[in-house]
């Protein structure tokens, strides 16, 4: 039995021929839609959490920016016992970032991560008897830090962008700017200065193409800005790191099979 479940997915959950959402009530699950409401979920029943149609949005747009962190606080509030438990949090968006090769996007979605991870160690150091592993189960968009045979990343204008490409883009689709408003409104989101070239290919945007074609041009203006490259639109081949912190953490040291993460646990958790 899952005994909370928090995040995006109300489309997936409320259908057109089934509302899963009213089986969970009906077994007893509190139900919640908002973030606001995270406070109100008590550790005497199961929890349903539904914030997003589908995913949540980027960090970068949500109301709260540090999100991975108050769903993980509330869960183990609730899941705390004498008898232990297992909670799997996953910062799942920084994968679509890298296959949309945003990294302005990848940053935040990261930085939620970092917020989480801290408070994570500071729990545990709090309560030594918990267990932490950190993994991925792969690497996405094959970020490269030396673009264009220069070995330099200069990510510090990222810091200055506050809203994601997307909803960029989904800004200027609706406001039907023409063209040097449309300029100048990419120049206030970005906060740095345009290239001549840069300039040229935001006043050239066909407002009628997809919307992925028109983030991809912003993209690779931040790109260029910071130096990032990439080397594919999908997943890599490169070993991922796993971190461990708490009682049998040595376990998770060395090189093994992804498929071995899941076995130690279940050993741990038997």
């Amino acid at each position: 039995k899952v005994d909370v479940m928090l995040g995006g997915g109300t489309d997936y959950f409320i259908r057109d021929d089934r509302d899963i959402r009213q089986l969970f009530v009906d077994q007893g699950y509190q139900y919640i839609d908002s973030y606001a409401q995270l406070s109100s979920l008590t550790n005497d029943a199961g929890a349903l959490g539904l914030f997003a149609p589908v995913g949540l949005p980027w960090a970068l747009d949500d109301i709260d920016p540090s999100r991975l962190r108050t769903m993980a606080q509330t869960a183990t509030r609730i899941l705390e016992n004498n008898q232990g438990y297992f909670l799997l949090l996953e910062a799942s968006q920084v994968d679509w970032a890298g296959h949309g090769r945003d990294i302005n996007s990848a940053m935040a979605e990261m930085q939620d991560l970092h917020l989480m991870l801290e408070w994570l160690v500071e729990y545990q150091a709090q309560h030594p008897d918990t267990l932490v592993v950190l993994t991925a189960d792969h690497s996405t968009g094959g970020l490269t830090l030396a673009a264009n045979g220069e070995y330099r990343w200069e990510p510090a204008s990222l810091h200055a962008i506050t809203t994601s490409v997307p909803a960029m883009i989904k800004h200027l689709v609706n406001s039907a700017d023409e063209p040097t408003k449309r300029l100048s409104y990419i120049k206030a989101q970005l906060g740095f200065e345009l290239t001549q070239a840069d300039q040229d290919a935001v006043l050239a945007m066909d407002m009628n193409a997809k919307s992925r074609s028109l983030e991809d041009v912003i993209k690779r203006i931040i790109d260029r800005k910071t130096n990032t490259g990439w080397t594919t639109w999908g997943h890599t081949a490169v070993d991922v790191q796993v971190f461990a912190v708490g009682p049998g953490a040595e376990r998770f040291a060395g090189h093994q099979d992804n498929t071995d993460i899941a076995k130690r646990i279940f050993e741990l958790l038997d």
